[in-house]
């Protein structure tokens, strides 16, 4: 979700509801939202172009027409890992829905400085012992927020940005990706949007295309 590490946010709201799993079965469920008093734009640009384009303009300043936007994030599941202080044990809440974001023009009325709070709606399972005791030890205050996605049969931006960076290199990073020439013409790399789509890139010889396209059934 951000490449940047220990984002501070507030743990403004939880409730509780309700969602089936990919089998059907209900399970209770944790919806939160977090808040960034203040959001710059660089970390707007963490998470895409598609977001910070809605927020700012390209000299970086606040959009005049915005008052307040919520969004739909393409943001794969994630890893949500909590601390109180960057060197504090920290908790760890697995399997992380971002549902929305909603973004705020605010004023100081005194000042006239504007700025942008960005409000995360985000959910996950209220079952496991960790996650309930986070929520019920730490509502209502700020901590420091890490986002990764999950693992398990998904690549990661990062494996793609690589790859990407290989192919334009050419030469023997090429040749180790493609498999040093044993039959091998294109290699496709993709990541779950964890909505039902597969993004990503798919790599040959002389060109990179991108890759959008259902999760097979």
């Amino acid at each position: 979700m951000y490449r940047s590490k220990d984002v501070w946010m507030v743990l403004k709201s939880a409730k509780l509801t309700t969602g089936k799993d990919d089998k059907g079965v209900e399970h209770k469920l944790a919806e939160v939202q977090l808040v960034i008093d203040e959001l710059p734009r660089e970390l707007a640009l963490e998470m895409g172009e598609e977001v910070s384009v809605h927020l700012f303009s390209d000299d970086g300043a606040i959009r005049t027409n915005l008052e307040t936007v919520t969004l739909d994030p393409r943001i794969p599941n994630q890893r949500m890992t909590v601390r109180g202080g960057i060197d504090m044990v920290h908790t760890a809440i697995e399997n992380v829905e971002i549902v929305a974001l909603t973004a705020r023009r605010q004023v100081n009325e005194d000042t006239g400085k504007e700025w942008i709070s960005l409000t995360t709606k985000a959910r996950f399972d209220f079952a496991p012992k960790g996650h309930r005791e986070w929520l019920a030890m730490h509502f209502g205050y700020g901590q420091h927020f890490t986002f990764e996605a999950e693992q398990g049969d998904l690549l990661g931006q990062a494996v793609i940005d690589a790859a990407i960076d290989s192919v334009k290199a050419g030469g023997e990073a090429f040749d180790i990706l493609m498999g040093r020439g044993d039959g091998i013409t294109s290699v496709e790399m993709t990541t779950s949007d964890g909505k039902g789509r597969r993004k990503g890139v798919k790599i040959t010889k002389d060109k990179v295309e991108d890759v959008d396209r259902p999760e097979a059934r």
